[in-house]
């Protein structure tokens, strides 16, 4: 895909389901072998075939019937005719393969974008400068990132265009939207998933992966912790070497207690 076509161009999501005639339960809690980066819930590499380009997939399976956060973000943009936010990531295709056992993993191909570490560190104190500039504390190289996210993270909870830029806090109010209308989710807007994109004009704030796969999209048929595999302590704990006595102040409820213990 040409850099022109990426920036300016439509963005048509293609959103598929496809079935599968094999199972995937036994594929719930193992990972894909990770060529790229590892997150907590998804897997990204290159896309060989488009250096513009990433893959994310899932790197665990789930019931069909609920949608990790990611999913639940761009199909909510999709739908609402919001995807084309500058502020939110370019997704082009973004698959969900369903078992024969009712299970699911996503697949998406998506813009490749810019951590905060690979973008100027210059460039960036003067983006948040450039947004914020009623800010009052001082903006630096090491807390623009945090300031940013953190004002993002204030302005989805309490719109106060505190923004320069308009869009940008179109985006928030997008996503507070979102969390408003779908109460299983919350926000995830730290460091990590404010990303970057690089357009003719400097670096551009992206709002990356903004809904966390939140405990309340887990399956509940899974046990939310594991048996102990200890026998149980057994402790030889000897009798006291003086008898134990109730304070002489004690009340009639007091000493009734230190009777029955």
């Amino acid at each position: 895909m040409k850099i022109k076509e990426l920036l300016e161009g439509p963005i048509n999501t293609s959103l598929r389901t496809k079935q599968l005639g094999a199972e995937l339960g036994n594929f719930r809690n193992k990972r894909y072998s990770p060529i790229g980066d590892s997150g907590a819930f998804s897997n990204v590499k290159d896309d060989y075939g488009d250096p513009h380009m990433i893959k994310k997939s899932s790197n665990k399976a789930i019931r069909a019937g609920v949608d990790e956060g990611f999913r639940v973000f761009i199909e909510f943009i999709v739908k609402n005719g919001y995807a084309d936010n500058p502020h939110f990531p370019r997704v082009y295709k973004a698959n969900k393969i369903v078992g024969k056992d009712g299970y699911a993993v996503d697949s998406y191909k998506v813009e490749k974008l810019l951590t905060k570490t690979q973008v100027d560190e210059e460039a960036l104190v003067g983006l948040v400068k450039a947004l914020l500039p009623n800010y009052k504390r001082e903006i630096h190289e090491y807390n623009a990132a945090s300031i940013l996210a953190d004002e993002i993270e204030a302005e989805t909870y309490k719109q106060l265009n505190r923004f320069e830029l308009e869009s940008l806090n179109d985006a928030c109010r997008i996503i507070a939207e979102l969390v408003a209308s779908n109460k299983s989710v919350s926000t995830d807007l730290h460091t990590g998933n404010i990303m970057f994109r690089r357009t003719q004009h400097g670096i551009q704030v992206v709002l990356n992966d903004p809904i966390p796969h939140s405990p309340l999209h887990l399956d509940r048929t899974e046990p939310r912790c594991r048996p102990s595999t200890f026998p149980p302590l057994e402790l030889d704990i000897p009798p006291l070497p003086f008898p134990h006595r109730p304070r002489d102040n004690a009340t009639e409820t007091d000493q009734t207690f230190s009777e029955t213990c």
